[in-house]
This record gives structure tokens, C-alpha cells and sequence, in this order.
């Protein structure tokens, strides 16, 4: 969001970007994670959560499935959370911006809910986090800048949709044992983790490389290291033939918030 804000050179005010920053925080991510365990309730199992450190990198928020709350509270969570960025996206007056945000809206509950559950549709799964995040994110953000979204906006986001399927999709590696045993076809379970580690970062790789060769006043240096960390990460799994679902998934968000900052920076 806030690299839209940045490529459109808007005039927003703090107040604006405070609003922007609780819309796609809270409120979209929020609520896409709340209204995905949700849905796989019956599927997330707390035995097969993964940590590093105290960050939890797997199996959802367990909110349900440690009682924390009902799963009918954490659907109206959901629904509350996704109303109010709703209503939050009228105050900036863009016909342009609501629709975007709805667009997300309705990427987040499609990825889990049936009949259509993205997430095992193979490669749309990843595909649709890393177009809201790294597309409807960035499109959202300048749409609320500029009431625009010319189309080589829609082009500067094809590296980041790039980099963050690919970091994504060590997300499913995480869950694989999981989701293997709940039958949910998910792309890792498909193709099985160490092809889906290499295709993850041949991903990163790519999305490194493309920002690399056309640097819109980014450090030209960053970008060529992110794109060498990324063909490393392929090259340590090829020789060792295994997945390291931690290790990867740590390095793909690294390069994630990489291109992120220099972007913004740059």
C-alpha cells in the first residue's frame, strides 16, 4: 500500500495514511486470516504448528481451535473488520479505491471458502495472495493518492507479485504435513515440498530480476543481492534436497521486506 502511495506522489494527509495504514492492516489482513480459519476450522490441527522463535509460521491463529473464541465469533470478526474497510475506503472519495478494496475483499474469503477454496487450486492459491498483497495492495494505494491507476502502475507491480508468491508459497511448505493429512490439495501437496521450494524461489528470483534490469531510482546493488539471495536459496535446496520449510520461508519474507523498502526508499 504504502509503495502505491509513494509511486503516485500524492498529497495525502497523516491522518489519510493513518487510515490507509488500519485499513490494509487490521482490517483486510485481519480479517483474511480470521475469515480463513473460518473456513478451515476443521482442517487446522495445533499439533502441526511451526515456530521461530515466538513467531508462529503455521496452522493459522489457532483462535478457534485453542477456544479463544467461537467460530461464529471469529466469522463476525471477520465480517466487522472487512465492513469497516468498506467504510473507511469512502472517506478518500474514489469510486476507484472502494473497488479495489472490495476486490481484496473478495480475494480474501475465496482463497478458503467453498465451493471455489483458491487455495487448492493449485498455483492460484499463492497467486491470488501475491496478487492482493503485491497488486490490489500497491493499486489500492495509489488509486487513494492519485483517483488513478495508469496502466505502467500495473506493470511496476509484476516483481513484487512475483516475489511475494514466491514467499508465500513457503507458507504451504510449512503447512505441508498438515494439509497432506487433511486432504487439502494445496500446491505444496501437490508437487511435493523441495519443487515447491525451487519453484518459490525461482519466483523471487524472477521478480528480483525484473526490478533489477528496469531500477525506477532504486539501488541498483540491493536488487542484484536480493536476486543472488534468491538463486543461493534454489542452489542450498538443489544440493541438499531438502525443503528447510523455516529456513526458507524466513529468507523469502526477508526478500519480501527487502524489495519493499527500496522501493519505498528508492
Amino acid at each position: 500500500m504504502l509503495i502505491g502511495v509513494r509511486l503516485a506522489d500524492g498529497d495525502l494527509s497523516p491522518s489519510q495514511l493513518i487510515i490507509l495504514a488500519f485499513l490494509y492492516g487490521p482490517c483486510l489482513e485481519g480479517a483474511s486470516e480470521s475469515i480463513n480459519d473460518f473456513f478451515d476450522r476443521k482442517t487446522d490441527n495445533l499439533k502441526y504448528v511451526r515456530h521461530l522463535g515466538v513467531i508462529q509460521l503455521s496452522g493459522g491463529t489457532g483462535l478457534i481451535q485453542r477456544r479463544i473464541f467461537s467460530p461464529m465469533k471469529v466469522f463476525f470478526i471477520s465480517v466487522t473488520m472487512y465492513t469497516i474497510a468498506l467504510l473507511a475506503s469512502l472517506a478518500f472519495e474514489s469510486i476507484l479505491f472502494t473497488a479495489l478494496v472490495f476486490a481484496y475483499i473478495l480475494l480474501g474469503v475465496l482463497y478458503s471458502a467453498p465451493p471455489v477454496r483458491l487455495k487448492e487450486m493449485g498455483f492460484g492459491g499463492p497467486f491470488s495472495v501475491g496478487i492482493a498483497f503485491g497488486g490490489l495492495a500497491l493499486w489500492g494505494g495509489y488509486a487513494a493518492a492519485a483517483n488513478s491507476l495508469p496502466p505502467q502502475t500495473i506493470l511496476c507491480s509484476v516483481p513484487l507479485v512475483l516475489i511475494i508468491t514466491g514467499a508465500f508459497m513457503t507458507h504451504q511448505i510449512a503447512d505441508f504435513q498438515a494439509d497432506q493429512k487433511a486432504g487439502v490439495k494445496t500446491f505444496c501437496v501437490r508437487h511435493g515440498p523441495r519443487n515447491t521450494t525451487l519453484f518459490s524461489g525461482s519466483l523471487i528470483a524472477a521478480g528480483f530480476f525484473l526490478l533489477a534490469i528496469q531500477p525506477p531510482g532504486i539501488p541498483i546493488s540491493y536488487l542484484w543481492a536480493g536476486f543472488v539471495a534468491a538463486l543461493a536459496l534454489i542452489v542450498v535446496v538443489g544440493l541438499t534436497k531438502q525443503h528447510m520449510s523455516q529456513l526458507t520461508r524466513t529468507a523469502a519474507i526477508g526478500l519480501q521486506m527487502l524489495v519493499s523498502i527500496v522501493y519505498i526508499v528508492g
